[in-house]
C-alpha cells in the first residue's frame, strides 16, 4: 500500500506534500499527536519548511522536510495537471547562525582555530555562556601553538614540546611580537576565569575575551600578512 501523503502547500510549481508530521515537541520533550499544520514555506524544490503546534504546550515548531519525488503532470486531460512534490520528515529546522568572518590568511593557516571560533560564536548565539567562554579559550591556545610553530622550522621534538605546554609558557617563552604577546596573555587570564571555579577578573566578562582574542587575531593577521609581502618583494637594489 502506498504511504498517505498530506498536502501542505499548493501554488505555480505544484503541489506539496508531506509524509508526517512530527510526533515530538521540542519545548515539551515528549512524544505528541500533531494532525495539522499551521503554515508551510518552500526554501526550494528539494526542501520544505512546516510550521506546527504542540497540542500540549500550544507553542509553535517548524520542521524540516526534503524532497522523495517528483511526479510530473497527467497530460491526458483527466488527471492532475500539477506536478507533484513529495517530501520525508527529517526534523526540527535548526536556525542558521551566521558567524564572523576571519582574515583569509587565518582562514587558511589556522583552519581549525577558526572551527573551534565558530563553534564557540554560536554557543553563544545561543546563550549558552557557561561553555562559550571555554570555546574561545581553546581556540587561543590551538592559534598560539599553531602560529608558534608555523613561525620558523622546528624539530619534531621542539613541535611536540610546544603541543604539550602550558598556554602561558607558549605565549611567554615564544611569542616575540610584543602586541600578540600583551593581547593574548590578557586573554589568556580571561580564558581562564571561563574554565576555572573562581574568577580572577571580576569587572570583565565574555565580551572582553572575545574582543582580545579578535584583537590577537588581527595582530596575527598583520604580521603574517606583512611577511609574505616583504618575501614576495625582495628588495631589488
Amino acid at each position: 500500500m502506498d504511504k498517505q501523503y498530506t498536502s501542505v502547500l499548493n501554488n505555480n510549481s505544484g503541489v506539496h506534500s508531506i509524509d508526517k508530521y512530527s510526533d515530538f515537541c521540542p519545548y515539551c520533550q515528549v512524544n505528541v499527536h500533531i494532525d495539522n499544520y499551521e503554515s508551510a514555506s518552500l526554501l526550494d524544490n528539494s526542501s520544505l519548511h512546516v510550521a506546527v503546534k504542540c497540542p500540549k504546550c500550544k507553542k509553535l515548531f517548524v520542521t524540516l522536510y526534503n524532497e522523495a519525488s517528483k511526479q510530473a503532470p497527467d497530460r491526458t486531460g483527466y488527471g492532475n495537471r500539477q506536478f507533484h512534490f513529495k517530501y520525508h520528515f527529517v526534523g526540527d529546522a535548526q536556525p542558521e547562525i551566521k558567524t564572523k568572518e576571519y582574515p583569509e590568511i587565518i582562514n587558511k593557516k589556522f583552519p581549525k582555530v577558526v572551527d573551534i571560533l565558530n563553534e564557540s560564536e554560536k554557543a553563544k548565539k545561543l546563550n549558552l555562556l557557561k561553555i562559550a567562554g571555554m570555546g574561545y579559550r581553546k581556540a587561543l591556545e590551538f592559534l598560539m601553538k599553531e602560529y608558534v610553530i608555523s613561525c620558523s622550522p622546528r624539530s619534531d621534538t621542539d613541535i611536540e614540546k610546544i603541543k604539550e605546554m602550558f598556554l602561558s609558557n607558549v605565549i611567554s617563552g615564544y611569542i616575540e611580537n610584543a602586541n600578540i604577546k600583551e593581547l593574548a596573555r590578557r586573554a589568556s587570564w580571561l580564558g581562564n576565569d571561563e574554565s576555572h571555579y573562581e574568577r580572577i577578573w571580576q569587572e570583565k566578562d565574555l565580551n572582553d575575551l572575545i574582543a582580545l582574542v579578535n584583537l590577537t587575531i588581527s595582530y596575527v593577521s598583520m604580521e603574517l600578512t606583512g611577511k609574505q609581502y616583504i618575501e614576495s618583494m625582495p628588495d631589488k637594489k
